[in-house]
Parts: structure tokens; sequence; C-alpha cells
């Protein structure tokens, strides 16, 4: 009998926990589902209102999944979004979007190497935004949270592309060439082109080489 009730016991116990793996992974399909209903409105021309309309409801959908990383990402992307936009750091929108990648970094289902280049792009935009008080002071960190990003994926586009475009940019500052860069241009442009792009996670990042390709 004791047997028999250890057996019943173990058997509860694994019945229990695949229960509970059930609901998390149902509410993560819920979460993705909230998430790419509201990308979806991104396909369409972009306004201000628009970013912020979906930086709200991304903000609603980390209220109701915390575990998730993805809204706490989009919230943050969303806000640097806005304020390269808009060139304006209005109501302290920049500092939310460093605390909503804070929340995303504890998570154990993190994907770092996206985060840290979603935090060099950050500290990009804090500079766009105030060249001449934040450039001096947090050009070094792009180039920090981009190495940091592909140290754990080497191809990850987005950084690649950040480093490229910060390089560019800040050329004459680092006494940087950038004359004789088209075959680094193309290799990222590669990436970016095989990323499958029927997905939620972060598949941003090609605009920003064809603005600079451009100038």
């Amino acid at each position: 009998m004791k047997r028999l009730f250890f057996v019943g016991v173990f058997v509860l116990c694994l019945s229990q926990a695949h229960a509970v793996e059930c609901a998390s992974q149902n509410g993560a399909a819920v979460s993705d589902s909230l998430v790419a209903g509201s990308l979806g409105k991104l396909n369409g021309p972009v306004s201000i209102d628009i970013l912020l309309k979906i930086r709200g409801e991304m903000a609603r959908i980390s209220d109701m999944h915390p575990d998730s990383w993805i809204p706490y990402y989009y919230q943050a992307w969303l806000g640097i979004q806005t304020c390269l936009f808009t060139r304006n750091d209005k109501d302290g929108m920049m500092e939310d979007c460093l605390k909503q990648i804070e929340k995303a970094e504890k998570l154990e289902t993190v994907d770092l190497s996206e985060l840290y280049a979603l935090k060099a792009y950050y500290y990009y935009a804090l500079i766009a935004t105030n060249s001449k008080v934040n450039g001096p002071k947090y050009y070094s960190y792009v180039f920090r949270e981009c190495e940091k990003a592909l140290e754990i994926n080497s191809q990850n586009p987005r950084a690649l592309a950040i480093s490229y475009v910060f390089k560019k940019q800040m050329g004459s500052f680092l006494q940087a060439k950038t004359d004789d860069d088209q075959h680094e241009l193309q290799g990222i442009m590669a990436i970016f082109d095989k990323e499958d792009k029927n997905t939620i996670l972060p598949r941003w990042g090609k605009e920003i080489l064809s603005y600079v390709n451009r100038k």
C-alpha cells in the first residue's frame, strides 16, 4: 500500500507539474498573440499617436503577463522610436524605457543578445535627442552594449547595424575610416534578409541602414 501511495503521489505531482507547464505555455501563447495583434498595427502608416497607443497596449500586456520579456522589450523600443521621431525626451520617456529594459533583463527567458542591442539603441537615442550633453557621456555605451550583444550572437543584425551606423555618424569624432565599408554594409543587409519576418521577435533595424545609405 505504501508503494502504491508513493506512486500515486508521484503521478499526482507529475500531473500538477504538467498542468503548471501547460498553463505557462497557454499564458505565453496568449501573450504572444496579444503582442502580435499590437505589432500588426505598425504595418500601415505610422504616427506618434500610433506608437504611443501600441506602447500603452504593450504595458497592459506586460501587466497581464509579467513573465514575458517581449512586452517589456517593445515598450522600450516603441518609446525609443517615439523619442527619435520627435528628437525629444518628452515626460521622461527615455528613463521609463530603461526601466522596461531592466525588467526584461531579470527574466530567465529573455534573449540577452537582443536586449543588449536594444540597450545600445537606447543610448544611441539619448545621444540623438541631446548630442552636446549626451554624446561625450554615452558614446562608449553604444559600442559596449553592441559588443555584449555580439558576444552572445555574432550574427545579431540589430547590434551590427547600430554599431555600423554609429561608426558612420561618429566617424570624424572617432577618427575612424568609413569610406571602404560597403562589404560590411552588404554583409549586415544579407543577415537581415535571411531573418524570418513571421514572428514577434525583434526584426527591426534594416531601415536604419537604408537611411544611412541614402545619406
